[in-house]
């Protein structure tokens, strides 16, 4: 059987790669690269917690419209359609359109999102 020698400089690459896979901060920048837009509900600024660049953006005007039971027929077969893909209980979120205006009743809920940043470096 042959021996194996281990040097102390692999060991410690092999103990900095174990530590690596544990740190938070460069996990959150590698599914975050530069241009990635990061919404939170807190106000704090994502360089604080996991490092680099963030820039504060502006709110994108985001509604959501949570569809409630009803029992409207529309008339035609886009809105069957688009009924059929918001089942009852489905949050639709769009930046204008009023989902009842193609049918279906629906109840606007707040946005969540109130803090959008976007990686810059």
């Amino acid at each position: 059987m042959a021996s194996t020698f281990v040097t102390l400089e692999g060991l410690a690459r092999a103990v900095d790669r174990l530590l690596g896979m544990f740190d938070t901060s460069k996990r959150f920048l590698a599914a975050h690269p530069p241009g990635s837009i990061h919404t939170t509900t807190s106000g704090l600024n994502p360089s604080d917690l996991y490092g680099g660049r963030w820039r504060h953006m502006p709110s994108t005007g985001e509604h959501r419209w949570l569809r409630l039971e009803d029992d409207t027929a529309t008339q035609d077969g886009d809105g069957d359609a688009f009924l059929d893909a918001w089942p009852v209980g489905s949050i639709m979120r769009t930046t204008g359109l009023d989902p009842a205006s193609v049918g279906g009743r629906w109840e606007r809920r707040p946005d969540i999102d109130a803090h959008a940043w976007q990686r810059v470096g």
